[in-house]
Protein backbone atom coordinates (compact mmCIF):
# COMPACT_ATOMS: atom_id res chain seq x y z
CA UNK A 1 0.00 0.00 0.00
CA UNK A 2 1.35 3.43 -0.97
CA UNK A 3 1.61 6.24 1.52
CA UNK A 4 -1.16 8.22 -0.12
CA UNK A 5 -3.48 5.20 0.13
CA UNK A 6 -2.35 4.76 3.72
CA UNK A 7 -3.25 8.39 4.41
CA UNK A 8 -6.69 7.91 2.87
CA UNK A 9 -7.23 4.76 4.94
CA UNK A 10 -6.18 6.56 8.13
CA UNK A 11 -8.56 9.42 7.36
CA UNK A 12 -11.42 6.94 6.98
CA UNK A 13 -10.83 5.81 10.55
CA UNK A 14 -11.31 9.33 11.97
CA UNK A 15 -14.58 10.83 13.10
CA UNK A 16 -16.08 14.07 11.81
CA UNK A 17 -14.56 16.22 14.58
CA UNK A 18 -11.04 14.95 13.87
CA UNK A 19 -11.50 15.57 10.14
CA UNK A 20 -12.78 19.05 10.95
CA UNK A 21 -9.67 19.78 13.05
CA UNK A 22 -7.40 18.71 10.18
CA UNK A 23 -9.31 20.93 7.74
CA UNK A 24 -8.99 23.88 10.13
CA UNK A 25 -5.20 23.48 10.31
CA UNK A 26 -4.79 22.76 6.59
CA UNK A 27 -6.95 25.58 5.24
CA UNK A 28 -5.54 25.39 1.71
CA UNK A 29 -6.77 21.81 1.37
CA UNK A 30 -10.16 22.68 2.85
CA UNK A 31 -10.60 25.59 0.44
CA UNK A 32 -10.41 23.14 -2.46
CA UNK A 33 -13.68 21.58 -1.20
CA UNK A 34 -12.66 17.89 -1.65
CA UNK A 35 -15.56 15.60 -2.48
CA UNK A 36 -14.19 12.52 -0.70
CA UNK A 37 -11.55 11.51 1.83
CA UNK A 38 -9.43 10.16 -1.02
CA UNK A 39 -9.61 13.56 -2.69
CA UNK A 40 -8.73 15.15 0.66
CA UNK A 41 -5.66 12.91 0.86
CA UNK A 42 -4.66 14.10 -2.61
CA UNK A 43 -4.99 17.75 -1.55
CA UNK A 44 -3.06 17.18 1.68
CA UNK A 45 -0.08 15.74 -0.23
CA UNK A 46 0.39 18.45 -2.84
CA UNK A 47 3.70 20.31 -2.76
CA UNK A 48 2.09 23.67 -1.98
CA UNK A 49 -0.05 22.29 0.83
CA UNK A 50 2.85 20.39 2.42
CA UNK A 51 5.08 23.46 2.29
CA UNK A 52 2.42 25.60 3.96
CA UNK A 53 1.86 23.00 6.68
CA UNK A 54 5.57 22.53 7.40
CA UNK A 55 6.17 26.30 7.45
CA UNK A 56 3.67 26.58 10.30
CA UNK A 57 5.56 24.15 12.58
CA UNK A 58 7.71 25.15 15.51
CA UNK A 59 11.31 23.97 15.80
CA UNK A 60 10.51 20.97 18.03
CA UNK A 61 7.92 19.64 15.57
CA UNK A 62 10.35 20.15 12.69
CA UNK A 63 13.01 18.14 14.54
CA UNK A 64 10.61 15.23 15.10
CA UNK A 65 9.26 15.33 11.53
CA UNK A 66 12.76 15.55 10.03
CA UNK A 67 13.87 12.51 12.02
CA UNK A 68 10.74 10.51 11.11
CA UNK A 69 11.21 11.26 7.41
CA UNK A 70 14.84 10.10 7.58
CA UNK A 71 13.86 6.89 9.37
CA UNK A 72 11.22 6.06 6.75
CA UNK A 73 9.56 2.67 7.38
CA UNK A 74 11.55 2.22 10.59
CA UNK A 75 9.87 5.22 12.23
CA UNK A 76 8.10 4.53 15.50
CA UNK A 77 7.56 6.28 18.81
CA UNK A 78 10.26 4.30 20.62
CA UNK A 79 12.72 4.62 17.74
CA UNK A 80 12.13 8.38 17.59
CA UNK A 81 12.61 8.69 21.33
CA UNK A 82 15.90 6.79 21.11
CA UNK A 83 17.16 8.73 18.07
CA UNK A 84 16.29 12.12 19.61
CA UNK A 85 17.60 11.12 23.07
CA UNK A 86 14.27 11.61 24.81
CA UNK A 87 15.26 9.95 28.05
CA UNK A 88 13.78 12.36 30.56
CA UNK A 89 10.21 13.06 31.49
CA UNK A 90 10.26 16.57 29.99
CA UNK A 91 11.73 15.42 26.67
CA UNK A 92 9.21 12.57 26.46
CA UNK A 93 6.38 15.04 27.05
CA UNK A 94 7.75 17.32 24.34
CA UNK A 95 7.96 14.38 21.92
CA UNK A 96 4.34 13.49 22.68
CA UNK A 97 3.26 17.10 22.09
CA UNK A 98 5.13 17.27 18.79
CA UNK A 99 3.64 13.98 17.58
CA UNK A 100 0.17 15.30 18.44
CA UNK A 101 0.79 18.48 16.43
CA UNK A 102 2.04 16.50 13.43
CA UNK A 103 -0.91 14.11 13.61
CA UNK A 104 -3.36 17.04 13.81
CA UNK A 105 -1.88 18.36 10.54
CA UNK A 106 -1.89 14.92 8.84
CA UNK A 107 1.90 15.08 8.40
CA UNK A 108 2.65 12.03 10.57
CA UNK A 109 0.14 9.44 11.76
CA UNK A 110 0.25 6.08 13.58
CA UNK A 111 -0.21 2.73 11.91
CA UNK A 112 0.10 0.09 14.61
CA UNK A 113 3.57 0.40 16.13
CA UNK A 114 4.87 2.41 13.17
CA UNK A 115 4.59 6.06 12.21
CA UNK A 116 3.92 6.98 8.59
CA UNK A 117 4.94 10.35 7.20
CA UNK A 118 3.04 12.10 4.44
CA UNK A 119 4.25 11.34 0.91
CA UNK A 120 6.21 14.14 -0.68
CA UNK A 121 8.06 15.15 2.48
CA UNK A 122 11.82 15.51 2.38
CA UNK A 123 14.37 16.10 5.17
CA UNK A 124 13.99 19.66 6.41
CA UNK A 125 17.61 20.29 7.40
CA UNK A 126 20.95 19.39 5.88
CA UNK A 127 22.18 17.94 9.19
CA UNK A 128 19.84 15.55 11.05
CA UNK A 129 18.78 16.82 14.47
CA UNK A 130 20.46 15.15 17.41
CA UNK A 131 17.72 16.04 19.91
CA UNK A 132 14.53 18.08 20.15
CA UNK A 133 15.35 21.78 20.31
CA UNK A 134 13.94 23.05 23.62
CA UNK A 135 11.65 26.06 23.65
CA UNK A 136 13.34 29.31 24.68
CA UNK A 137 12.39 31.27 27.74
CA UNK A 138 9.03 33.03 27.49
CA UNK A 139 9.72 36.77 26.99
CA UNK A 140 9.36 38.61 30.26
CA UNK A 141 6.77 41.37 30.44
CA UNK A 142 6.70 44.55 32.47
CA UNK A 143 4.03 47.11 33.25
CA UNK A 144 4.20 50.28 31.18
CA UNK A 145 1.96 53.32 31.21
CA UNK A 146 -0.20 53.81 28.16
CA UNK A 147 1.05 56.47 25.81
CA UNK A 148 4.76 56.03 26.55
CA UNK A 149 5.31 54.01 23.38
CA UNK A 150 3.33 56.49 21.26
CA UNK A 151 5.39 59.46 22.42
CA UNK A 152 8.65 57.59 21.95
CA UNK A 153 7.75 56.64 18.36
CA UNK A 154 7.03 60.17 17.08
CA UNK A 155 10.60 61.07 16.18
CA UNK A 156 11.33 57.81 14.31
CA UNK A 157 8.01 57.90 12.42
CA UNK A 158 8.51 61.52 11.37
CA UNK A 159 12.03 60.75 10.17
CA UNK A 160 10.77 57.86 8.03
CA UNK A 161 8.03 59.98 6.43
CA UNK A 162 10.58 62.67 5.63
CA UNK A 163 13.04 60.12 4.21
CA UNK A 164 10.51 58.48 1.88
CA UNK A 165 9.32 61.91 0.74
CA UNK A 166 12.85 62.94 -0.16
CA UNK A 167 13.41 59.60 -1.91
CA UNK A 168 10.33 60.07 -4.12
CA UNK A 169 11.46 63.62 -4.96
CA UNK A 170 14.93 62.30 -5.80
CA UNK A 171 13.53 59.68 -8.18
CA UNK A 172 11.54 62.49 -9.83
CA UNK A 173 14.66 64.43 -10.85
CA UNK A 174 17.42 61.80 -10.99
CA UNK A 175 17.88 58.45 -12.69
CA UNK A 176 17.80 55.75 -9.96
CA UNK A 177 18.76 52.46 -11.58
CA UNK A 178 16.55 49.49 -10.67
CA UNK A 179 16.51 46.38 -12.81
CA UNK A 180 16.03 43.22 -10.76
CA UNK A 181 16.34 45.46 -7.70
CA UNK A 182 18.33 48.44 -6.51
CA UNK A 183 21.95 47.28 -6.55
CA UNK A 184 24.34 47.83 -3.68
CA UNK A 185 26.34 50.49 -5.53
CA UNK A 186 23.23 52.43 -6.52
CA UNK A 187 21.83 52.06 -3.00
CA UNK A 188 25.01 53.54 -1.56
CA UNK A 189 24.77 56.46 -3.97
CA UNK A 190 21.13 57.11 -3.04
CA UNK A 191 21.97 56.85 0.66
CA UNK A 192 24.73 59.41 0.19
CA UNK A 193 22.43 61.84 -1.59
CA UNK A 194 19.74 61.44 1.09
CA UNK A 195 22.35 61.64 3.88
CA UNK A 196 21.41 58.37 5.51
CA UNK A 197 22.81 54.84 5.84
CA UNK A 198 22.19 51.94 3.47
CA UNK A 199 19.81 50.12 5.83
CA UNK A 200 17.45 53.08 6.09
CA UNK A 201 17.72 53.80 2.37
CA UNK A 202 16.72 50.23 1.53
CA UNK A 203 13.76 50.42 3.93
CA UNK A 204 12.62 53.67 2.31
CA UNK A 205 12.84 52.13 -1.16
CA UNK A 206 10.85 49.05 -0.11
CA UNK A 207 8.22 51.17 1.64
CA UNK A 208 7.81 53.45 -1.38
CA UNK A 209 7.42 50.52 -3.77
CA UNK A 210 5.00 48.62 -1.52
CA UNK A 211 2.94 51.77 -0.94
CA UNK A 212 2.80 52.17 -4.76
CA UNK A 213 4.60 55.51 -4.69
CA UNK A 214 7.45 54.28 -6.91
CA UNK A 215 7.44 51.75 -9.71
CA UNK A 216 10.06 50.27 -12.01
CA UNK A 217 9.89 51.54 -15.59
CA UNK A 218 12.57 51.01 -18.23
CA UNK A 219 15.18 50.00 -15.68
CA UNK A 220 14.69 52.90 -13.26
CA UNK A 221 12.53 53.91 -10.32
CA UNK A 222 9.87 56.41 -11.38
CA UNK A 223 7.20 58.11 -9.20
CA UNK A 224 3.67 56.92 -9.81
CA UNK A 225 0.59 59.06 -10.30
CA UNK A 226 -0.37 58.20 -6.73
CA UNK A 227 2.84 59.78 -5.40
CA UNK A 228 1.69 63.31 -6.30
CA UNK A 229 -1.39 63.07 -4.07
CA UNK A 230 0.67 61.40 -1.35
CA UNK A 231 3.26 64.17 -1.30
CA UNK A 232 0.52 66.80 -1.25
CA UNK A 233 -1.12 65.15 1.77
CA UNK A 234 -0.49 65.92 5.40
CA UNK A 235 2.30 64.12 7.27
CA UNK A 236 -0.35 62.01 9.01
CA UNK A 237 -1.78 60.82 5.70
CA UNK A 238 1.69 59.97 4.42
CA UNK A 239 2.59 58.06 7.60
CA UNK A 240 -0.66 56.09 7.44
CA UNK A 241 0.14 54.89 3.91
CA UNK A 242 3.65 53.78 4.90
CA UNK A 243 2.54 52.11 8.14
CA UNK A 244 -0.15 50.17 6.32
CA UNK A 245 2.33 49.01 3.66
CA UNK A 246 5.10 47.78 5.97
CA UNK A 247 3.51 44.52 7.28
CA UNK A 248 2.55 43.48 3.74
CA UNK A 249 6.13 43.24 2.51
CA UNK A 250 7.15 39.93 4.18
CA UNK A 251 5.72 37.35 6.56
CA UNK A 252 8.59 38.11 8.94
CA UNK A 253 7.47 41.72 9.35
CA UNK A 254 3.86 40.70 9.79
CA UNK A 255 4.84 38.07 12.37
CA UNK A 256 6.83 40.58 14.43
CA UNK A 257 3.92 43.02 14.56
CA UNK A 258 1.40 40.28 15.42
CA UNK A 259 3.64 39.01 18.22
CA UNK A 260 3.78 42.45 19.82
CA UNK A 261 0.05 42.84 19.27
CA UNK A 262 -0.58 40.09 21.83
CA UNK A 263 0.58 42.38 24.63
CA UNK A 264 -1.96 44.14 26.80
CA UNK A 265 -2.53 47.87 26.59
CA UNK A 266 -0.33 48.49 29.63
CA UNK A 267 2.36 45.84 29.00
CA UNK A 268 5.76 45.80 27.32
CA UNK A 269 8.50 43.23 26.68
CA UNK A 270 11.57 43.75 28.85
CA UNK A 271 14.20 42.25 26.51
CA UNK A 272 14.01 42.25 22.72
CA UNK A 273 16.44 39.31 22.37
CA UNK A 274 13.89 37.10 24.18
CA UNK A 275 11.21 38.14 21.72
CA UNK A 276 13.47 37.35 18.77
CA UNK A 277 14.40 33.94 20.23
CA UNK A 278 10.75 33.00 20.72
CA UNK A 279 9.82 34.04 17.18
CA UNK A 280 12.73 32.08 15.69
CA UNK A 281 11.72 28.92 17.61
CA UNK A 282 7.97 29.30 17.00
CA UNK A 283 8.18 29.83 13.21
CA UNK A 284 11.72 28.96 12.04
CA UNK A 285 10.59 28.78 8.40
CA UNK A 286 9.59 32.46 8.53
CA UNK A 287 11.80 33.95 11.22
CA UNK A 288 15.53 33.89 10.67
CA UNK A 289 17.33 35.51 13.61
CA UNK A 290 19.04 38.26 11.59
CA UNK A 291 15.94 39.00 9.52
CA UNK A 292 13.74 39.12 12.62
CA UNK A 293 16.05 41.53 14.42
CA UNK A 294 16.11 43.73 11.30
CA UNK A 295 12.30 43.63 11.04
CA UNK A 296 11.97 44.68 14.67
CA UNK A 297 14.27 47.66 14.03
CA UNK A 298 12.16 48.58 11.00
CA UNK A 299 8.96 48.41 13.04
CA UNK A 300 10.48 50.93 15.42
CA UNK A 301 11.52 53.16 12.51
CA UNK A 302 7.98 53.23 11.09
CA UNK A 303 6.49 53.96 14.51
CA UNK A 304 4.68 50.65 14.98
CA UNK A 305 6.72 49.49 17.98
CA UNK A 306 8.55 51.47 20.66
CA UNK A 307 9.92 50.77 24.14
CA UNK A 308 9.08 47.06 23.82
CA UNK A 309 5.37 47.61 23.17
CA UNK A 310 3.13 48.17 20.14
CA UNK A 311 2.03 51.74 19.55
CA UNK A 312 -1.55 52.77 18.91
CA UNK A 313 -0.60 53.02 15.24
CA UNK A 314 0.72 49.43 15.27
CA UNK A 315 -2.51 48.12 16.82
CA UNK A 316 -4.57 50.04 14.25
CA UNK A 317 -2.56 48.51 11.40
CA UNK A 318 -3.09 45.02 12.85
CA UNK A 319 -6.83 45.67 13.08
CA UNK A 320 -6.83 46.47 9.36
CA UNK A 321 -9.12 49.51 9.59
CA UNK A 322 -7.82 52.20 7.24
CA UNK A 323 -9.85 55.02 8.81
CA UNK A 324 -8.49 54.19 12.27
CA UNK A 325 -4.92 54.06 10.92
CA UNK A 326 -5.26 57.56 9.43
CA UNK A 327 -6.81 58.90 12.64
CA UNK A 328 -4.12 57.45 14.88
CA UNK A 329 -1.31 58.54 12.55
CA UNK A 330 -2.29 62.14 13.19
CA UNK A 331 -0.91 61.77 16.74
CA UNK A 332 2.53 60.82 15.45
CA UNK A 333 3.31 64.03 13.53
CA UNK A 334 3.94 67.57 14.80
CA UNK A 335 0.88 69.87 14.84
CA UNK A 336 0.34 72.00 11.75
CA UNK A 337 1.40 75.65 12.19
CA UNK A 338 -1.68 76.75 10.27
CA UNK A 339 -3.83 75.95 13.27
CA UNK A 340 -2.14 78.79 15.12
CA UNK A 341 -2.18 81.18 12.15
CA UNK A 342 -5.85 80.84 11.20
CA UNK A 343 -7.28 82.81 14.18
CA UNK A 344 -4.94 85.73 13.43
CA UNK A 345 -5.92 85.73 9.75
CA UNK A 346 -9.61 85.63 10.67
CA UNK A 347 -9.15 88.74 12.84
CA UNK A 348 -7.81 90.71 9.88
CA UNK A 349 -10.33 89.37 7.38
CA UNK A 350 -12.00 91.97 5.13
CA UNK A 351 -9.69 94.92 5.78
CA UNK A 352 -8.21 94.65 2.28
CA UNK A 353 -10.04 93.81 -0.97
CA UNK A 354 -8.28 91.67 -3.55
CA UNK A 355 -9.31 91.31 -7.19
CA UNK A 356 -8.41 87.97 -8.74
CA UNK A 357 -5.79 88.08 -11.50
CA UNK A 358 -4.63 84.83 -13.03
CA UNK A 359 -1.33 86.27 -14.31
CA UNK A 360 0.28 89.43 -15.63
CA UNK A 361 1.73 90.28 -19.04
CA UNK A 362 4.65 92.71 -18.93
CA UNK A 363 6.64 94.46 -21.65
CA UNK A 364 9.05 97.40 -21.86
CA UNK A 365 7.26 98.83 -24.92
CA UNK A 366 3.83 100.40 -24.11
CA UNK A 367 2.92 100.35 -27.81
CA UNK A 368 3.42 96.59 -27.95
CA UNK A 369 1.17 96.13 -24.92
CA UNK A 370 -1.53 98.27 -26.50
CA UNK A 371 -1.34 96.08 -29.59
CA UNK A 372 -1.66 92.93 -27.52
CA UNK A 373 -4.58 94.32 -25.52
CA UNK A 374 -6.48 95.09 -28.72
CA UNK A 375 -5.66 91.82 -30.51
CA UNK A 376 -8.90 90.05 -31.43
CA UNK A 377 -7.52 86.52 -31.07
CA UNK A 378 -6.53 87.35 -27.49
CA UNK A 379 -10.01 88.46 -26.39
CA UNK A 380 -10.38 85.25 -24.35
CA UNK A 381 -7.67 86.52 -21.99
CA UNK A 382 -9.78 89.58 -20.98
CA UNK A 383 -6.60 91.66 -20.77
CA UNK A 384 -6.90 94.74 -18.53
CA UNK A 385 -4.18 97.44 -18.22
CA UNK A 386 -2.72 97.82 -14.71
CA UNK A 387 -0.11 100.33 -15.86
CA UNK A 388 1.76 101.47 -18.97
CA UNK A 389 3.79 98.25 -19.12
CA UNK A 390 1.53 95.72 -17.33
CA UNK A 391 -1.62 93.88 -18.42
CA UNK A 392 -3.76 91.64 -16.18
CA UNK A 393 -4.93 88.35 -17.73
CA UNK A 394 -7.98 86.37 -16.60
CA UNK A 395 -6.39 83.08 -17.67
CA UNK A 396 -3.57 81.18 -15.94
CA UNK A 397 -0.01 81.58 -17.13
CA UNK A 398 0.15 78.33 -19.20
CA UNK A 399 -3.02 79.20 -21.14
CA UNK A 400 -1.93 82.86 -21.57
CA UNK A 401 1.44 81.74 -22.92
CA UNK A 402 -0.20 79.31 -25.34
CA UNK A 403 -2.58 81.94 -26.74
CA UNK A 404 0.17 84.56 -27.09
CA UNK A 405 2.35 82.10 -28.98
CA UNK A 406 -0.57 81.10 -31.17
CA UNK A 407 -1.04 84.80 -32.01
CA UNK A 408 2.57 85.04 -33.21
CA UNK A 409 4.29 86.46 -30.16
CA UNK A 410 7.25 84.92 -28.33
CA UNK A 411 6.67 85.39 -24.58
CA UNK A 412 8.74 83.92 -21.76
CA UNK A 413 7.87 83.09 -18.17
CA UNK A 414 9.28 85.05 -15.23
CA UNK A 415 8.89 85.18 -11.48
CA UNK A 416 7.25 88.01 -9.57
CA UNK A 417 10.62 89.75 -9.19
CA UNK A 418 11.38 89.53 -12.90
CA UNK A 419 13.70 86.49 -12.92
CA UNK A 420 13.35 84.33 -16.01
CA UNK A 421 12.00 80.81 -15.46
CA UNK A 422 12.93 77.80 -17.54
CA UNK A 423 9.79 75.83 -18.36
CA UNK A 424 9.94 72.20 -17.24
CA UNK A 425 8.79 69.36 -19.38
CA UNK A 426 5.87 67.32 -17.94
CA UNK A 427 6.87 64.98 -15.17
CA UNK A 428 7.19 61.31 -16.03
CA UNK A 429 4.67 59.18 -14.21
CA UNK A 430 3.92 55.47 -14.41
CA UNK A 431 1.16 53.30 -13.02
CA UNK A 432 2.37 50.69 -10.51
CA UNK A 433 1.56 47.05 -11.24
CA UNK A 434 -1.54 45.67 -9.61
CA UNK A 435 -0.72 44.26 -6.16
CA UNK A 436 -0.51 40.49 -6.06
CA UNK A 437 -2.33 38.97 -3.12
CA UNK A 438 -1.97 35.32 -2.24
CA UNK A 439 -5.21 33.38 -2.56
CA UNK A 440 -6.23 29.85 -1.70
CA UNK A 441 -8.97 28.01 -3.45
CA UNK A 442 -9.39 30.52 -6.25
CA UNK A 443 -11.50 33.58 -5.62
CA UNK A 444 -13.75 31.92 -3.02
CA UNK A 445 -13.50 33.12 0.57
CA UNK A 446 -12.03 30.72 3.16
CA UNK A 447 -14.42 28.37 4.89
CA UNK A 448 -15.91 29.41 8.21
CA UNK A 449 -16.11 27.19 11.29
CA UNK A 450 -19.63 25.91 10.61
CA UNK A 451 -18.74 25.30 6.96
CA UNK A 452 -15.69 23.27 7.99
CA UNK A 453 -17.84 21.17 10.30
CA UNK A 454 -20.40 20.63 7.53
CA UNK A 455 -17.69 19.62 5.05
CA UNK A 456 -16.12 17.19 7.55
CA UNK A 457 -19.49 15.56 8.28
CA UNK A 458 -20.21 15.21 4.57
CA UNK A 459 -16.82 13.58 3.92
CA UNK A 460 -17.28 11.07 6.73
CA UNK A 461 -20.86 10.34 5.71
CA UNK A 462 -19.86 9.62 2.10
CA UNK A 463 -17.31 7.03 3.27
CA UNK A 464 -19.78 5.16 5.47
CA UNK A 465 -20.68 1.75 3.95
CA UNK A 466 -24.26 1.53 2.71
CA UNK A 467 -26.35 -1.65 2.91
CA UNK A 468 -27.30 -3.34 -0.32
CA UNK A 469 -30.88 -2.67 -1.38
CA UNK A 470 -31.45 -6.41 -1.83
CA UNK A 471 -30.28 -7.09 1.74
CA UNK A 472 -32.69 -4.50 3.15
CA UNK A 473 -35.58 -5.94 1.10
CA UNK A 474 -34.76 -9.51 2.14
CA UNK A 475 -34.63 -8.58 5.86
CA UNK A 476 -37.93 -6.73 5.54
CA UNK A 477 -39.58 -9.78 3.92
CA UNK A 478 -38.26 -12.12 6.64
CA UNK A 479 -39.50 -9.95 9.51
CA UNK A 480 -43.11 -8.84 9.75
CA UNK A 481 -42.59 -7.01 13.07
CA UNK A 482 -39.62 -4.69 12.59
CA UNK A 483 -40.22 -1.16 11.39
CA UNK A 484 -38.48 0.12 8.27
CA UNK A 485 -36.01 2.19 10.30
CA UNK A 486 -35.08 -0.86 12.39
CA UNK A 487 -34.60 -2.96 9.25
CA UNK A 488 -32.25 -0.33 7.79
CA UNK A 489 -30.34 -0.09 11.10
CA UNK A 490 -29.87 -3.85 11.18
CA UNK A 491 -28.72 -3.88 7.55
CA UNK A 492 -26.21 -1.09 8.23
CA UNK A 493 -24.86 -2.95 11.25
CA UNK A 494 -24.39 -6.02 9.05
CA UNK A 495 -22.37 -4.01 6.53
CA UNK A 496 -20.35 -1.85 8.93
CA UNK A 497 -19.84 -4.55 11.59
CA UNK A 498 -21.15 -2.27 14.29
CA UNK A 499 -22.98 -3.35 17.45
CA UNK A 500 -26.74 -3.13 17.90
CA UNK A 501 -29.13 -4.29 20.60
CA UNK A 502 -31.83 -6.71 19.50
CA UNK A 503 -34.82 -8.12 21.37
CA UNK A 504 -35.48 -11.76 20.43
CA UNK A 505 -38.79 -13.50 21.14
CA UNK A 506 -38.57 -16.03 23.98
CA UNK A 507 -42.04 -17.48 24.12
CA UNK A 508 -45.37 -15.85 23.28
CA UNK A 509 -45.06 -12.80 25.54
CA UNK A 510 -41.41 -12.35 26.54
CA UNK A 511 -38.22 -11.25 24.83
CA UNK A 512 -34.52 -11.51 25.59
CA UNK A 513 -32.16 -8.65 24.74
CA UNK A 514 -28.74 -9.24 23.22
CA UNK A 515 -25.99 -6.85 22.15
CA UNK A 516 -24.62 -8.33 18.95
CA UNK A 517 -22.26 -7.56 16.09
CA UNK A 518 -23.76 -9.06 12.90
CA UNK A 519 -21.29 -10.87 10.64
CA UNK A 520 -23.46 -12.75 8.12
CA UNK A 521 -27.02 -13.32 6.94
CA UNK A 522 -28.15 -16.52 5.21
CA UNK A 523 -31.21 -18.76 5.05
CA UNK A 524 -33.28 -16.42 7.22
CA UNK A 525 -30.75 -16.51 10.06
CA UNK A 526 -28.54 -13.69 11.32
CA UNK A 527 -25.07 -14.84 12.38
CA UNK A 528 -23.50 -12.59 15.01
CA UNK A 529 -20.98 -12.27 17.82
CA UNK A 530 -22.60 -11.62 21.17
CA UNK A 531 -21.25 -9.24 23.78
CA UNK A 532 -19.59 -9.34 26.20
CA UNK A 533 -17.86 -12.69 25.62
CA UNK A 534 -17.99 -12.62 21.84
CA UNK A 535 -19.53 -16.10 21.42
CA UNK A 536 -20.90 -16.85 17.95
CA UNK A 537 -24.69 -17.38 17.67
CA UNK A 538 -27.44 -17.45 15.11
CA UNK A 539 -30.78 -15.64 15.44
CA UNK A 540 -33.81 -16.24 13.18
CA UNK A 541 -34.72 -12.87 11.68
CA UNK A 542 -38.42 -13.67 12.06
CA UNK A 543 -38.02 -13.81 15.85
CA UNK A 544 -36.30 -10.40 16.21
CA UNK A 545 -38.83 -7.97 17.71
CA UNK A 546 -36.79 -4.73 17.90
CA UNK A 547 -33.41 -3.24 16.95
CA UNK A 548 -31.71 -0.35 18.73
CA UNK A 549 -28.36 1.35 18.23
CA UNK A 550 -25.85 1.15 21.08
CA UNK A 551 -22.67 3.05 21.86
CA UNK A 552 -19.57 2.30 23.88
CA UNK A 553 -19.37 -1.40 22.97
Amino acid sequence: MGRKSALAGWLRGLDAQEIRDILALREDAADRRPHSLRALADELTTTVSLRAAVDGLDQACRDVLDTAVRLGDEAGVDVLAERLRCTGKASRAELKRALGQLRARALLWPAGDRLISSPGLRPLEEVPPRRITPAPRTPRRAAQQRGFADRAAIRAATSTVDGVTRLVELCDVEHVVCRVGVGLRELRRVAGVLRTDEVRARLWVELAVEARLLAVDDGRLVPTGRSDGWRAGTPAVRLAALADAWPRMTWTRRGVLEHYGRLGEDEAYEHRHEVVAELVWTRPAVHDRAATEAALAEAESVGLVALGAPTALGRAVLAGRAAEVAEVADRFVPPDALERVVPEVARRHGRITVTPVACCVRAEDPVLLSEIAGHRSLARLSLQPLGPTVLASAKPAPETLALLRAAGYAPTTSTADGMSVLERVPRRRVEPPAPVRGTTGGSRPPLTGPELAELASALVERERPRPNTGTVRLLRDQSLVLRDAEVVLLAEALVTRTSVEIAVANGPRSTVKHVITPVDHAAGNLKANCAPRGEHREFPVSRIRSVRAVTGV
